[in-house]
């Protein structure tokens, strides 16, 4: 109830500050904000979203000039040639191809076309995002948009690359099998500790070299995993 005693300056929203709520799932139709209102028989009907987050349209890209178009065609070829060629050293010279270029009504009729084509996705899009949902919807799309959270952190928790595994770690386990392995019941943490004290340092610099090859490994894998997951 805070949060609505805070809010109560505005009981409308603008669709488009929960377009980033699109990913969960979702339930048909729009829930009428105006005429008179009825309690909802069931939590099945409380929690029907108020907008079908599947058919939310995305914003269209601006449209390329003619110019443009032409540029990034020839710059893909000339980096056939040139992988390291940076697209501002090869921009003069595209320019020069293009003021010297006689065939420009292909690339003006793409660029045209792409006007077109962003002038109806950009009617769609404004007329999503300036539709108005109320407060009682808004905390709908909220509650949904907190499990949907929920869930996600629960999946990459599951996904989220292991710490890697210490030196005494690595002595430890390969110690408590060797003993098992022996047909003897799993030896005291004590007598580990004791076995990994005086362990002679050539020995236990082996363990220190695995440890340390899983640590950078590890680091990688952490790495990869965080750019695999901020997309």
């Amino acid at each position: 109830m805070a949060f609505v005693m805070r809010n109560l300056r505005s009981l409308i929203i603008n669709s488009n500050q929960i377009r980033y709520f699109a990913h969960g799932d979702s339930t048909n139709g729009m829930q009428s904000s105006s005429g008179p209102s009825s309690r909802p028989s069931s939590s099945k009907a409380r929690d029907k979203l108020p907008f079908d987050f599947s058919e939310i349209p995305e914003k269209p890209k601006l449209p390329r000039s003619p110019f443009t178009i032409y540029f990034e065609h020839r710059f893909v070829e000339i980096q056939k040639d040139s992988k390291d060629l940076k697209k501002n050293d090869a921009k003069k010279v595209i320019e020069e191809e293009w003021n010297k270029l006689e065939m420009k009504q292909p690339y003006e009729e793409l660029s045209a076309k792409e006007h077109h084509e962003y002038k109806d996705k950009k009617q769609v899009y404004n007329e999503f995002v300036n539709r108005k949902i109320t407060i009682k919807e808004m905390l709908i799309v909220l509650d949904a948009f907190n499990k949907m959270q929920v869930q996600k952190a629960k999946a990459l928790k599951g996904t989220k690359p292991k710490r890697p595994v210490s030196a005494y770690g690595l002595f430890f386990k390969e110690y408590s099998d060797s003993v098992k392995a022996s047909g003897l019941d799993s030896p005291k943490m004590s007598e580990v500790a004791e076995k990994w004290k005086n362990l002679p340092d050539d020995e236990r610099e082996k363990y220190q070299q695995q440890s340390e090859k899983l640590r950078q490994e590890s680091i990688e894998a952490i790495k990869q995993w965080k750019e695999d997951n901020s997309k």
